[in-house]
């Protein structure tokens, strides 16, 4: 199985520059003919690190090996070009795919590690090997695949394709093939998909070529029976004809056949751009379809780009919608209500101007923003998901039944067998929101008002408000709203082991009396104080809450002296002591918590022999330092950090020497160096900084952008959380600041008042 996907994937590769005529082979990649390969015998180790095992597949462009890496004792695959020039368009074409996949990192995305060259100069990238199927496989064994099962698959692609979207890069070819659908171990265990081959991913902003000048050279990629009409006229793409190619897939998948077929690649193009697809009835020889469904497809079929969904979040909206609506009412009906017109949309490529499109989206992407959070270069375990349920893995720990009880207004008795394990004595009798229904949680809550959101750990998020029906073994999480605050006692009627996360989403209202109620729950993994009035009077609610794996003080009136002292340092993964006053007694403490995997210590007024305690943290990988007075000389503390993927030195008194020393920094995946407040390094430093890293680890990658800092503050954790509640919100200084030009000393100004409050 995984030969057959990897095969696909390299042969789909096919490409060079010569004037040869294109070649058209069903569903492959519009591309031209193949050179011959030259391969890498078994037993031939690279790098003294990657031994090859066999080939999985291979093309004209690229060959793809099973390889061990001896250094970690586990498996991966490898993928290599054959033969190149500099110049030509196999080498152009797979420095933009390293670009592309190397920066993605999403349950429902194959992952890179590593990409590079290797001795004689080949281009190389180590990724994730992944068993199963692919999605052209299961339609050519099934014929069509049954409605719940395709909603189910498409709910994840949307999630993966969103986030890929999100982080500005086009995948230009998606198809069946590849979409990947991972072996299950046993039938109970949830179907997990991938999507794959970002190979002629457009990176925006960052090609080192274009789509006018590969199509000049007589190259056209995609694949003519998924291709959007746009990219069949060759003229610029964006995002939405990557929705537009799922839509295509999606009616394959339903139908067992592609909406448009012509009987050559240009008659298929012509299809795309003037006719309209047969009813899913129609196509499928008479099946019956919910409507919401033909509406869904319908609207991702558009041939105006601005017709059609504007974003997969809102895909994987209506398709969750219509996934529950199904489940629940035993209804196949959506309304189209609930398909609201696309908003206008005039561009046609991903720019500058549009990265705020981009983050403005990001709030309703159910799935992507967390993923990657900031994990650039997390290793496969975070990738591996630890609970059931549509866009990852395993579970890795299930909510304990506890007791439960209906409507408060009933009065039928039946709230007594309702009663399971996980209640205390104290609890019986207890009236609580929630109560089981096969495999559903469903919660009653008041149905004049709402109590924030129910957010569940695989991306769904509901209103607290009326009848609320969620997936019974998944993680569940407590946005709060003012309602919610100013009424702690609405609190109680949680159990306390069914909330994992709860996030008090900024609320300044919260006072003493709404922190012990929350202090009574549990169960809590994941904690969000960011930016409320919680201060060191209030720490003792955290005595009882040992199963803490992530805290927010960001912005908050603790010490980190006296935090600390109430935390599970054994355990904790993730810290944002952002803003806090005394960042050097958390980093005196850091050999006390060997579980650390990410600390935010921004403005903690750390310096460079503070660095000697970070040093220590064996675990850690994701480290923010920005707006601590750093220097060139700290950084060599860090050297000893040989887990550490990302690191965050903006606003630092860093140089651009210092390429010397992070190029020394083991697994130094990402560096981050933006400038508001302190003077920025001019055009020709950066130039300098760049080139002189990428020459001595190229692995690396660097970020400029201030803006992208919320990108990275996502926790990582042992409770895997596709969701908001698990990382900070809007900076309450940055928020409200609008000119660049005024940046620097606002900032400057405001934190100065802040930190010494």
């Amino acid at each position: 199985m995984v030969n057959s996907l990897y095969n696909e994937e390299a042969a789909e590769d096919s490409g060079d520059e010569s004037p040869k005529q294109p070649v058209y082979q069903g569903d492959t990649t519009l591309c031209l003919p193949a050179e011959p390969l030259e391969l890498l015998k078994p037993g031939t180790v690279l790098l003294e690190k990657f031994k090859i095992i066999e080939l999985l597949g291979q093309g004209g462009m690229g060959s793809v090996y099973r390889v061990e890496h001896l250094l970690m004792n586990q498996q991966f695959a490898l993928k290599c070009l054959n033969k190149f020039q500099k110049e030509d368009a196999g080498w152009r074409r797979f420095k933009n795919e390293a670009k592309a996949a190397h920066m993605l990192d999403h349950a429902n995305l194959i992952k890179v590690y590593e990409f590079g060259l290797l001795p004689g100069g080949q281009p190389f990238f180590l990724m994730e090997l992944v068993e199963g199927v692919t999605l052209a496989d299961e339609i050519e064994r099934l014929g069509h695949l049954p409605i719940e099962r395709v909603i189910k698959i498409f709910i994840q692609v949307a999630f993966a394709i969103g986030y890929a979207h999100d982080s500005r890069v086009v995948h230009r070819d998606l198809k069946p093939s590849n979409i990947m659908l991972i072996e299950r171990k046993s039938e109970r265990d949830p179907e997990i998909v991938k999507v794959v081959d970002f190979g002629i991913a457009k990176l925006t902003g960052v090609d080192e070529f274009n789509q006018q000048t590969l199509t000049k050279t007589g190259e056209i990629f995609g694949s003519p029976l998924y291709m959007s009409p746009e990219q069949c006229m060759g003229i610029a793409v964006d995002h939405r004809s990557d929705l537009y190619s799922l839509g295509c897939v999606l009616y394959e998948a339903l139908t067992s056949a592609p909406p448009f077929m012509g009987e050559s690649a240009l008659s298929t193009m012509m299809k795309h751009q003037s006719e309209m697809q047969a009813p899913l009835k129609e196509a499928s020889l008479g099946m019956h379809f919910p409507s919401g469904l033909e509406k869904i497809v319908g609207k991702l079929l558009e041939k105006d780009p601005q017709n059609r969904y504007q974003a997969a979040s809102q895909l994987a909206s209506d398709l969750i919608h219509l996934e529950r609506t199904l489940h629940d009412a035993g209804t196949q009906e959506l309304t189209s209500d609930k398909l609201e017109a696309a908003p206008k949309y005039t561009r046609q490529v991903l720019t500058k101007e549009e990265e705020e499109f981009a983050r403005k989206e990001k709030a309703l992407l159910i799935a992507g923003v967390a993923a990657v959070a900031f994990t650039v270069g997390v290793l496969s375990d975070n990738l591996v998901g630890h609970f059931s349920g549509h866009p990852t893995a395993k579970h890795s720990s299930k909510i304990a039944a506890s007791a439960s009880a209906s409507d408060p207004k009933k009065s039928d008795g039946s709230n007594d067998s309702s009663k399971v394990d996980g209640t205390s004595s104290g609890d019986e009798g207890k009236k609580f929101w929630s109560h089981y229904k096969g495999d559903k949680r469903v919660f009653e809550f008041p149905t004049d008002s709402s109590m924030g959101k129910i957010v569940v750990a695989n991306g769904e998020s509901y209103d607290a408000k009326g009848i609320v029906s969620v997936p019974r073994e998944l993680p569940l999480g407590i946005v709060a709203n003012e309602k919610l605050v100013k009424n702690p006692d609405l609190l109680d009627k949680f159990k306390p082991d069914e909330i994992a996360v709860f996030d008090f989403n900024k609320n300044r209202d919260a006072k003493l009396k709404v922190f012990e109620k929350v202090g009574k729950l549990t169960g809590l993994k994941g904690l969000n104080l960011y930016d409320t009035e919680f201060v060191n009077r209030d720490l003792h609610i955290l005595s009882n809450l040992k199963n803490l794996l992530y805290v927010n003080f960001a912005f908050t009136g603790v010490t980190c002296e006296e935090a600390l002292k109430y935390l599970p340092l054994k355990t904790i993964n993730s810290l944002d002591l952002t803003c806090l006053r005394d960042g050097k007694n958390a980093v005196k403490r850091i050999h006390e918590m060997p579980q650390l995997r990410h600390i935010l210590l921004v403005d903690t007024r750390i310096g460079d022999d503070d660095l000697k305690e970070l040093a220590k943290s064996d675990h850690l990988r994701i480290l923010d330092l920005a707006w601590n007075k750093i220097t060139d000389k700290g950084l060599v503390h860090l050297t000893k950090l040989k887990n550490l993927e990302y690191l965050d030195l903006s606003e630092t008194k860093v140089t651009p020497m210092a390429w010397r020393t992070i190029a020394k920094i083991p697994n130094l995946r990402k560096v981050k160096i933006a400038h508001y407040k302190n003077t920025p390094w001019s055009p020709e430093e950066k130039n300098y900084f760049e080139a002189q890293l990428s020459k001595a680890a190229p692995r690396m990658s660097v970020n400029w952008i201030y803006e992208d800092n919320l990108d990275y503050i996502c926790a990582s954790t042992d409770l895997t959380w596709l969701n908001e509640g698990m990382r900070a919100h809007v900076c309450p200084i940055l928020s409200v600041l609008k000119d660049v030009e005024i940046m620097g000393p606002a900032v400057d100004a405001m934190t100065h008042s802040a930190s010494s409050q």
